[in-house]
C-alpha cells in the first residue's frame, strides 16, 4: 500500500537537520519499499504491506529518534487519502500570481473542526475551513472569498 509519511519539525530554519539520503534510509531499515523524499521538507513516499498507519507513524517516530537522536512527530496518510483530498478542494482554489491554497495535516489529538479557532486567518484575504481531519486555507484576494468551504 502506498503511504505517505509527513515529519513534523525537522530542517526548520537550520535546526533539527536531517539529510533525506538518510531518512530514506531509515525507512528502508523498519522494511518500507519505494521510499522517495520530496525536497529537503521531511515529506516521503513509500510502500508498505501493513494497513493501518497508526502503528506505522509510531513505529518510524522510534526509528527516526534513534537515529536522528531527536523525536519528530509523524502523521502517516494512504496515498489515497491524500488524493481525495486534493480533489476535494474547491476547483478555484489554485496557486497563482495572486493567490495560494495550503493544506495543513492535523495531528490525530488536534484534528477537530475546534483547530479553525487556533489558526490565525483574515477573512478579508484568506477562506479556511476544517475538511476531514485536515485544516485548509487559501490565502485570496479580498474579492473572491466566499463561503466555499464543506466537509
Amino acid at each position: 500500500m502506498r503511504y505517505v509519511a509527513l515529519l513534523r519539525g525537522i530542517n526548520v530554519g537550520g535546526t533539527n537537520k536531517v539529510p533525506m539520503a538518510r531518512l530514506k534510509e531509515v525507512f528502508q531499515a523498519v522494511g518500507h519499499t519505494d521510499v522517495r523524499t520530496y525536497i529537503n521538507s521531511g515529506n516521503v513516499m513509500f510502500e508498505s504491506p501493513r494497513r493501518h498507519a497508526g502503528p506505522l507513524s509510531q513505529d518510524l517516530e522510534a526509528a527516526f529518534e534513534t537515529e536522528f537522536g531527536f523525536p519528530a512527530r509523524v502523521l502517516v496518510l494512504p496515498g489515497s487519502t491524500i488524493e481525495q483530498i486534493a480533489a476535494a478542494l474547491p476547483g478555484d482554489w489554485a496557486r497563482d500570481e495572486r493567490s495560494s491554497c495550503n493544506v495543513l495535516y492535523l495531528l490525530p489529538e488536534r484534528a477537530s473542526p475546534a483547530a479553525l479557532e487556533e489558526f490565525r486567518f483574515d477573512p478579508e484575504y484568506e477562506e479556511a475551513c476544517y475538511c476531514d481531519g485536515r485544516f485548509c486555507r487559501a490565502l485570496i484576494g479580498p474579492t473572491s472569498v466566499a463561503a466555499r468551504c464543506t466537509s
